[in-house]
């Protein structure tokens, strides 16, 4: 299951301005500067990507703890240096527009991992692409996200990159399958709940991308902060947390994380306790599936059940 032992973090679901200022997360974006400039020449020599001036920093300042230590007043240097703080821009527009604390958000979150798709033709790529186009066809000087008052303008921005990521085939909506011993009236609002964020319930049995089976909730909390170390990168470690979603991964010290551990192979449909989709429902964001795998006793207990009812 991972570690539970580690110094308390903040968890959120935000930027993390220290990851996109490292020239080493700056560099990984060469590749899609290069496609931008292909396929985008005109609107990206035009703007060069300055989106922020002072105003618009002095915000951010605000927006990101200041013990992250950024110094995001400074003129920014390089194209692949403007393209990093713009995700990260949009990774805190998504956390303060759409994510755990928002009111009735109409879209959910884009999944964090697209963002970290920094393939000259991956999501990443598109993103940043659709957002130039949008930003030229309405003659906008700069893009304030952090503005209130713009905040359902930018919503709609985002809704228009979730289809377009749909039908490039990078983002798909999971098609879910209700295991029958889950009781009516929970399999009810599993339903309602799951239609409310944009996934099918039910389908042929070669669509179906998420099997969930019955949820009890444990009679006593596990206090323990449980959580699995995904990379490393210098002194730092990233860190994902059981039960909640890829935003809230983390980098920590080195020393308060364990070896990296490789992600598990996995083919076919996830089979998932309901706790996944009530969390989705919670922080608005898919959540990792790994977190809420069910037990292969388990899954064959609830098959053969299910059979015993027939």
């Amino acid at each position: 299951k991972g570690q539970a032992t580690m110094a308390p973090h903040q968890r959120t679901g935000g930027a993390d301005l220290r990851y996109y200022e490292a020239k080493e997360t700056q560099d990984l974006f060469e590749p899609i500067r290069v496609a931008l400039e292909k396929s985008s020449a005109h609107l990206f020599e035009q703007d060069k990507v300055r989106f922020f001036d002072a105003e618009i920093t002095a915000r951010l300042v605000v927006v990101f703890p200041p013990a992250q230590k950024i110094n995001i007043l400074l003129l920014i240097e390089t194209d692949n240096k403007e393209l990093s703080l713009l995700t990260a821009s949009l990774q805190q527009f998504q956390e303060d527009a759409l994510g755990k604390t928002a009111k009735d958000p109409p879209i959910v979150r884009i999944p964090t991992k697209l963002f970290k798709d920094y393939r000259p033709n991956g999501a990443l790529a598109l993103i940043l692409r659709q957002l130039f186009e949008w930003k030229h066809a309405n003659d906008l000087r700069r893009l304030d996200l952090q503005t209130p008052s713009r905040r359902s303008v930018y919503i709609d921005l985002f809704m228009g990159i979730t289809a377009s990521l749909k039908s490039a085939g990078l983002l798909r909506s999971p098609v879910i399958q209700l295991h029958p011993d889950i009781p009516s009236d929970a399999a009810a609002s599993l339903r309602a709940t799951a239609e409310r964020l944009g996934a099918q319930v039910g389908g042929s049995a070669s669509d179906i991308t998420h099997e969930l089976f019955p949820f009890e909730a444990p009679e006593e909390a596990d206090d323990d902060d449980w959580f699995r170390t995904l990379e490393r990168s210098g002194a730092r470690s990233l860190v994902h947390w059981w039960y909640f979603p890829d935003s809230h991964d983390a980098w920590v010290p080195e020393s308060d994380a364990g070896d990296p551990e490789p992600a598990p192979p996995h083919s076919g449909r996830w089979r998932v306790s309901a706790r996944w989709l009530l969390d989705s429902a919670k922080f608005n964001e898919w959540m990792n599936e790994e977190d809420y795998e069910v037990e292969d006793d388990a899954a064959d207990a609830a098959a053969s059940s299910s059979s015993t009812k027939a």
